[in-house]
Order: structure tokens, then C-alpha cells, then sequence
């Protein structure tokens, strides 16, 4: 087989090894970083069925935006408190949730949000109406064109004012 055959096989294979989600953990990593150029650390929430899945992506996010990724799968919605509790300990965090409406419903973002508020930590979802629950900010891909919402209230209420260059291609859902 020739170099020219190999190169778009090789290219295939990698790009196969990421699943939706990694593509997305990858991209809301990313959008993170240069929204909030200080983060250390991103916490991962999923669904546990997921857990393994995710773990690979975040490795695979790690490596690219080189920040830290823990990922935390509570089974039931009562078991949320706990794994926020977890992520508390974490200097310079912000959380992504990968929304679903079984466990991360409104509902859950909302109380996730109240949560977070708390202790100043970012909210980053995959659905971009939870700006209007109380994420800070959401990522979504529609269609192959990923929409970056913000909440301007959030941020200010948590004293965080957006990179100028993150903000041009940003769409401000609530001020």
C-alpha cells in the first residue's frame, strides 16, 4: 500500500475513535478555555451508563486543551448533591453537563445551577436553553455549526467578564 492510501486510512481511524460525545467534550473544552482562560480543571457529568465512554473522551480532551477532566456519573437525581460535593474541592473548576431528561432535566439544571452558584462555579451544558436555567454558558451543535450562548447574569453575578474575542462569536441569551 502506498503512503497516499495510508495517510486517509490513518486520518478515518482517528477520527472514528472519538464519539459524539468526544467531539463535544473536546469543542465545550475548548470554548471553555477561552472564555475562561484561567480554568485548571473541568468535571465531567454524565450518565453512568456513559462513565467509561467519557473517561476515554476526557483523556482524549486532557491531552488536546490541556486541562485537567475528572468525570462523575451520578445514577439518580438525589445522588447529584454528592458528586458536587466532590468537585468542590477543586481550585478553578467549572463543570460540563451532558444534559439528557432523565437525571439532567431543567430541573436538575436549575438546582445544579443554585448549587454552583454557591461556591462561584461555572455551569457549561450540551442544551443551549439552559442559559435560561441558570448555566453560565451552553454549547451546542446544530447541525455541524456549534452556537455558544452565554448568560451575561451568571457571569456578572459571579464577577467574570468574557475574553472580547470569546463574546464576537457568542450569542447573549439573557443580560
Amino acid at each position: 500500500m502506498n503512503k497516499k492510501a495510508i495517510i486517509p486510512i490513518v486520518v478515518l481511524v482517528f477520527i472514528g475513535s472519538f464519539s459524539l460525545h468526544a467531539q463535544t467534550i473536546i469543542q465545550m473544552g475548548f470554548i471553555v478555555k477561552k472564555a475562561l482562560p484561567n480554568i485548571e480543571n473541568i468535571a465531567v457529568i454524565g450518565l453512568k451508563k456513559d462513565r467509561r465512554s467519557l473517561g476515554a473522551e476526557a483523556s482524549k480532551a486532557k491531552i488536546i486543551t490541556r486541562v485537567d477532566y475528572q468525570v462523575y456519573t451520578p445514577v439518580t437525581k438525589s445522588d447529584i448533591l454528592s458528586e458536587l460535593n466532590k468537585i468542590y474541592r477543586y481550585d478553578n473548576v467549572a463543570i460540563i453537563v451532558m444534559t439528557n431528561d432523565n437525571i439532567f432535566d431543567k430541573n436538575s439544571i436549575k438546582y445544579i445551577a443554585l448549587k454552583l452558584y454557591k461556591k462561584k462555579i461555572p455551569l457549561v451544558t450540551d442544551r443551549i436553553t439552559d442559559t435560561l436555567q441558570g448555566a453560565m454558558i451552553t454549547v451546542e451543535d446544530m447541525g455541524g455549526k456549534i452556537e455558544v450562548h452565554i448568560s451575561k447574569l451568571v457571569s456578572n453575578a459571579y464577577g467574570i467578564t468574557f475574553p472580547e474575542e470569546f463574546l464576537q462569536d457568542a450569542i447573549v441569551d439573557v443580560e
